[in-house]
């Protein structure tokens, strides 16, 4: 609902919100001009939060910003998916026309987009994103504490998509509302840099004055200051009600006011007239912003003629009490006041009321008509009828993919079942809302129905539906985060129940799950034998499905993965089984990944992801696939897409290891930017969705945690929590090396400081630590750093921090070897850093000028083409200390000259760095190309220009240029 046309008139309320006022407009005019930006006003009811809102859109219409304006309202457990967000785009399209409404938004307008349409979420940010090709938009969710969760994830959408849209987000939300699941949605976006949030106090005694100034058109008496001060200790819309019927000229408050906001709102309803009242009253009872007609027709039952209600609708209007907006939709003028006038009807006019509704709707249906109707039989008593209502209502929320809300009605309806006259089928009921929850990426609910499920079915009578029970149990307990490993017990219970059919999918899904548990628990020769099983059972293409993905994730680490990897993912997404294809896409992957095809391992879970959003709703799901993606991106330094991904990632606002591996995976690229607190803040959400994070090994969390400690300062943090983590024996080869590494780079930077303290305890203490970590990845009984190229880079960098640690002589050389091996795997963080370390121990080492420059260059110029501003700083500092100009060659293109019109594009590029009087080594580092291959292209310099040496050709070139 948008706020009353002459809310702007009413300018008391803003007095002294001068400095709030100025933020909003800043905002506004940078969106004004790409750069997009959102503001979040949150404080306490009647502090002004909405007028504030309200004061700023009057201006932005006058600059030419469309405005879009969405109000959410409370109405109990009867949430709609895009309430708000329909409420404003509706208002917008019925000014602009339907030129820009596309049949996608259409359904969603009508509350009847099936399914399997396109993802409504994008088709929402594209017209969002069409209006602001046109004109600046502003958009506003009012009192957004009684958001919808679809509605959250649509901004959460907008404003993590942030690019160069002429776009303003506004939310006002009270303080004392901020819960789930607006607090983890805040939490969410919080970190983002184009997100602000303005906190309204209460206004001061001056402000005070100023607003009972402007109200009563003349400056009050200091009595009545004091009085109204204390009265409403600066609430400013208590001010306004305290003042309302007071003469200008008073000296003080009459006696008797109510010194609450709420017992103000009360009062003010109390002195209108009876029949007016009674029109309140029932307009807080249907919870909604109400239509004249549908007022007209649920008053009627009370006896209340259409002459009876204009007058009282007048009246409540006059007192401020009520306001009707632009589209002859009647509401509070505070939304506190519909909460305290509800609780004022008598249990018998309540039903009376709510009786009225329900024959109203059923008369003139509307979208959320299902929500409502549940609700309002249920306050009747009706629970069979809120029982079936409730079921329609998540079938209307899925049909325009509200999966959270259809989650929510499904769970209210399995809390009524007890209950209701007609029990039906309750295991298909949990079903289906495992189902829903999986979809709307609330694993924790999903895993609650899961478990009702399995606790109620009968093992005798329905062993095959126990063993699937049982198996997606399984996945949820694992996916919630209450184990780091698939559990296995519950896995061989449900192959021990579906051996009584082994023809049955049943069978297959239960030999798979228990391969996947065993792989977990390092049992890989009944892993095999189960996988085989699996494989050799499978009759149809659901537990095909199943089989391939599981032996794919039996043979990880084996040359013959990559193919099973890939068989799997297409089969499965061949046959719709998408959950599966997901899986089968990381275990692909990570094959790719195991045979050093790092890039092919990116882009097949960025492909998978891709077709997993566009396909298959499974938030958490797709989340994982995500985050997966982003942490590939990531390790190859491609730092743009691994943020895109995250973007992604984080506005599907998934629950369980899928929200957290996105967290982890932003934490990681907040932290490579420099990010530290922002950092921080991922991974305490992550560690709300899944508290024992640190030590779910199965995430890979101890490097993204420990890299976090490192970047901010806390090198003996990491290196504590890499030894705890160390000897657990369930971790994997890869994922010690990795922890390996990183005690090297933690212990080295704790030998560091002490040297630089002249602190000779210290510096034993961090390589006594190094080794003590050494001696616990020994205890897992395989050779660290395998033969592959992410073993050989990590066993460098772990070689060369080692010796940063002790430290030893000719730690350059080794540095060389950490870049030269990071360069081979494509790791582009780690080379710009081990770079920087070169230049470092070549300086200390008394190496080349020359040596050192190229070292410094290439670190600068990575850190710079990968956005890792830290390393970039670094390499900055470093080059001023060391006089090292870090300018990269722009040198001479001549062109006019016959000499040099048939040189190729890279020889252009060498003799720009052969006039800046770069050494063929710093030739060959800038361009990735060995000395060799520079001297073959000097050679034909050389024999292109007629010239006889280098020095010659150089000389000629600024010549021809200058």
């Amino acid at each position: 609902m948008r706020p009353p046309p002459d809310a702007d008139a009413e300018p008391a309320r803003l007095a002294g919100r001068m400095a709030e006022r100025a933020l909003l407009i800043d905002a506004m005019e940078r969106a004004a001009k790409g750069t997009p930006a959102a503001v979040f006003v949150h404080g306490e009811a009647g502090v002004g939060k909405t007028h504030l809102v309200t004061s700023i859109r009057t201006l932005a219409e006058q600059r030419g910003f469309a405005m879009l304006w969405g109000a959410c309202v409370r109405f109990g457990a009867a949430t709609v998916p895009y309430a708000p967000i329909v409420g404003a785009l509706e208002h917008w399209l019925n000014r602009a026309g339907n030129e820009m409404q596309t049949d996608d938004l259409g359904k969603l307008l009508a509350g009847d987009a099936p399914a399997e349409a396109p993802r409504l979420i994008p088709v929402i940010d594209k017209l969002i994103e069409r209006i602001s090709s046109n004109q600046p938009v502003m958009l506003v969710i009012d009192d957004i504490h009684w958001a919808d969760v679809t509605s959250l994830d649509v901004l959460a959408y907008l404003v993590t998509g942030f690019r160069h849209q002429r776009l303003l987000v506004v939310a006002t939300a009270r303080e004392e509302g901020v819960g789930l699941p607006l607090r983890g949605w805040l939490a969410d976006l919080r970190r983002l840099p184009a997100v602000e949030e303005l906190r309204l106090e209460r206004l001061s005694r001056d402000d005070t004055e100023a607003q009972l100034a402007q109200a009563l058109g003349q400056a009050p008496d200091p009595g009545l200051v004091n009085d109204v001060y204390e009265r409403s200790e600066g609430n400013a819309y208590l001010t306004e009600l305290l003042v309302r019927d007071v003469v200008p000229t008073a000296a003080s408050l009459p006696q008797g006011l109510p010194k609450a906001l709420s017992e103000a709102l009360l009062a003010t309803w109390h002195r209108l007239e009876p029949t007016a009242r009674t029109v309140v009253q029932l307009i807080a009872t249907g919870g909604r912003p109400i239509r004249h007609h549908d007022l007209e027709a649920v008053t009627t039952a009370f006896g209340i003629t259409p002459e009876a209600l204009e007058r009282a609708v007048t009246e409540a209007v006059d007192a401020g009490v009520l306001v009707t907006d632009t589209e002859a939709r009647t509401w509070f003028g505070h939304p506190l006041t519909a909460e305290v006038v509800d609780d004022t009807l008598l249990p018998g006019e309540a039903e009376r009321a709510h009786r009225a509704f329900i024959a109203r709707l059923n008369e003139s249906p509307r979208m959320g008509q299902a929500a409502e109707l549940a609700l309002h039989h249920e306050l009747v008593g009706d629970l069979t009828e809120a029982f079936q209502y409730a079921l329609k209502a998540a079938n209307s929320a899925a049909q325009v993919q509200g999966y959270a809300e259809q989650t929510s009605q499904l769970s209210h309806a399995i809390e009524l079942w007890p209950q209701v006259a007609e029990h039906g089928d309750l295991l298909a009921l949990l079903r289906h809302a495992v189902d829903a929850a999986n979809r709307a990426g609330d694993e924790q609910a999903g895993f609650a129905h899961a478990d009702h499920a399995l606790r109620i079915v009968d093992r005798t009578e329905n062993p095959l539906l126990a063993a699937r029970l049982l198996c997606e149990w399984c996945g949820l307990v694992f996916r919630t985060g209450r184990v780091a490993q698939h559990p296995l017990r519950e896995a061989r219970e449900a192959l021990a129940l579906s051996t009584t059919d082994p023809d049955s999918v049943e069978y297959v899904l239960a030999l798979a799950t228990v391969a996947e548990a065993e792989a977990w628990d390092d049992d890989w020769t009944a892993a095999n034998l189960h996988a085989t099983q699996a494989i050799e059972a499978a009759n149809q293409p659901e537990g095909r499905a199943w089989a391939l993905a599981a032996r794919a994730r039996v043979d990880e680490g084996k040359p013959k993965a990559v193919e099973e990897g890939e068989q799997a993912y297409r089969y499965a997404s061949a046959e719709g089984f998408h959950q599966v294809a997901a899986r089968a896409a990381v275990w692909w992957s990570n094959a790719l990944w195991d045979v050093g095809r790092f890039q092919d391992s990116a882009d097949v879970t960025t492909r998978a992801f891709a077709e997993a959003s566009a396909t298959f709703p499974a938030a958490a799901t797709t989340a994982f696939l995500a985050g997966t993606a982003a942490d590939r991106r990531l390790a190859l330094g491609d730092l743009p897409a691994a943020a895109e991904l995250v973007r992604e990632g984080l506005a599907i606002r998934a629950g369980g290891i899928g929200g957290a591996n996105v967290l982890l995976r932003a934490a990681r690229l907040a932290t490579m930017r420099g990010r530290t607190d922002q950092a921080a803040q991922h991974l305490r959400r992550a560690e709300e969705l899944v508290p024992s994070l640190p030590h779910h090994y199965g995430l890979i969390p101890q490097p993204v945690y420990a890299f976090h400690h490192l970047a901010s300062g806390r090198a003996d943090q990491a290196l504590d929590l890499l030894c705890e983590a160390m000897p657990n024996q369930a971790m994997d080869r890869w994922l010690c090396d990795e922890m390996l590494m990183w005690g090297a780079r933690a212990a080295a930077d704790l030998a560091q400081r002490a040297r630089d303290r002249e602190d000779r305890a210290g510096i034993e203490a961090a390589r006594d630590r190094l080794d003590t970590l050494a001696d616990l990845r020994a205890a897992h009984g395989t050779t660290p750093f395998g033969e592959g190229v992410e073993g050989r880079a990590q066993g460098a960098i772990f070689t060369a921090e080692s010796a940063r640690c002790r430290p030893e002589n000719d730690t350059a050389e080794l540095w060389h070897q950490a870049v030269d091996s990071c360069r081979a795997a494509g790791f582009r963080w780690d080379e710009a850093l081990a770079c920087q370390r070169l230049a470092e121990a070549m300086l200390r080492e008394g190496g080349r000028r020359t040596e050192i420059a190229a070292a410094l260059r290439r670190a600068h110029q990575l850190a710079t083409d990968i956005g890792a501003e830290p390393l970039q700083q670094d390499a900055a500092a470093f080059a001023t200390l060391a006089r090292v100009s870090l300018d990269v060659p722009r040198g001479p293109t001549p062109t006019d000259d016959e000499r040099f019109r048939g040189i190729t594009k890279r020889e252009r590029e060498i003799l720009a760095h052969l006039v800046a009087g770069r050494s063929y080594r710093e030739i060959g580092t800038a361009l990735f190309i060995s000395e060799k291959t520079v001297s073959v292209h000097i050679s034909n310099l050389l024999r292109k220009t007629d010239t006889t040496n280098r020095h010659e050709l150089a000389a000629l070139a600024r010549r021809l240029t200058s």
